[in-house]
């Protein structure tokens, strides 16, 4: 027991370690093509699809900002999806993802983009 207790705090420390420096403050994603940013992406889409009940597939991460919390981050990124096989324009979202700090994902926010950069926070 002593052990995962301590497995924990470690997963925990160097979760948070890694962005000490930006606690608390939005910072822009340097590379929207990492592999993890990818993965919150296909999250919010994969989820959203299943709330709407029709499929979207992830075109690009445009761009997006990260935000350390309480327990974890928030990361707000600007997509682009389009329902495959179907030849239509691919549609710019907003996604709010919140990670915490076992990797357990929720979307709290999806929408088409269709905000002034006033009202945002990923300023264009």
């Amino acid at each position: 027991m002593k052990a995962i207790s301590f497995l924990i705090t470690i997963a925990t420390l160097s979760f948070f370690l890694s962005d000490a420096t930006a606690t608390g403050g939005w910072r822009p994603i340097e590379n929207v093509n990492d592999e993890h940013v990818l993965e919150i992406a296909e999250f919010a889409v994969k989820t959203y699809s299943w709330q709407i009940g029709h499929s979207l597939e992830l075109i690009t991460v445009r761009r997006g900002v990260v935000q350390v919390v309480a327990g974890g981050k928030s990361y707000e990124l600007v997509l682009t999806a389009s329902p495959p096989h179907l030849d239509l324009e691919p549609v710019q979202y907003k996604a709010v993802v919140y990670e915490n700090v076992f990797h357990v994902k929720k979307l709290v926010y999806f929408r088409p983009s269709y905000f002034t950069s006033s009202e945002a926070t990923i300023k264009n």
